[in-house]
């Protein structure tokens, strides 16, 4: 394990690499996001495959070229958003639309540095957009999940990944100065963690419920003994 003062030289090698770099000087800078996310879904379905056929052995993968390149742009994001702003929001574009083409999750706080990125910028009316496209992936990703989910656990992903988008947009009104705003997207963020929180808290009772009840069943019958 690397101490302290190996990672902060590992770091600021990374920046000083990175500095002044373009998207097009990342490995996969210069493929289209559809080529990328094709290849992706063929690795994935190989690995699927692959894995019909093995007896409960451990595979460890590396990430896809698509994940990869994920990665690789947000880090240069997080360089460049002091420097070169414009590159950095060019980054996260297209990290977003390439981790919605290969399924790779939910908005988070990372994701949602597009919109903070653009408030930045001076260009709120954009920040907007990105922030409702957030919202509404969220309501695709959750109706798109497992279909053994129950409809209290959708409800409690949503509630509790909204209430984070909510949050950034408070934060971005603030920045604003619109105070009204801010005060709007709050009482969003907060209802939307409360709903979140008790949805949660039936879940966890159910689940506690389900495992008594399965205790019980497996448990010896002690009657008759003494």
């Amino acid at each position: 394990m690397l101490g302290r003062a190996a990672r902060e030289r590992s770091e600021s090698d990374r920046h000083r690499r990175m500095r002044g770099m373009k998207i097009a000087d990342l490995a996969e800078g210069s493929r289209t996001i559809e080529d990328l996310a094709v290849e992706h879904h063929e690795w994935v379905r190989e690995v699927v495959r692959r894995e019909s056929h093995l007896q409960g052995e451990i595979v460890i993968y590396s990430r896809t070229s698509a994940e990869e390149h994920v990665r690789r742009l947000n880090l240069l994001a997080t360089q460049l958003k002091d420097e070169d702003l414009e590159e950095a929001i060019a980054c996260m574009r297209r990290a977003c639309a390439l981790n919605k083409a290969i399924g790779g999750g939910l908005p988070d706080r990372r994701s949602l540095r597009l919109p903070m990125f653009l408030q930045r910028a001076g260009r709120m009316g954009e920040a907007m957009q990105a922030f409702n496209q957030a919202l509404r992936d969220v309501d695709d990703w959750v109706a798109a999940g497992p279909a053994r989910q129950t409809s209290t656990e959708r409800a409690a992903a949503t509630a509790s990944i909204k209430a984070v988008v909510y949050d950034q947009m408070r934060i971005a009104w603030k920045r604003e100065g619109d105070m009204g705003k801010m005060q709007s997207a709050k009482r969003l963020a907060d209802w939307h963690e409360a709903e979140g929180m008790r949805l949660h808290a039936i879940l966890d009772k159910e689940r506690h419920e389900a495992f008594l009840t399965r205790k019980l069943k497996h448990q010896p019958n002690q009657e008759g003994t003494s």
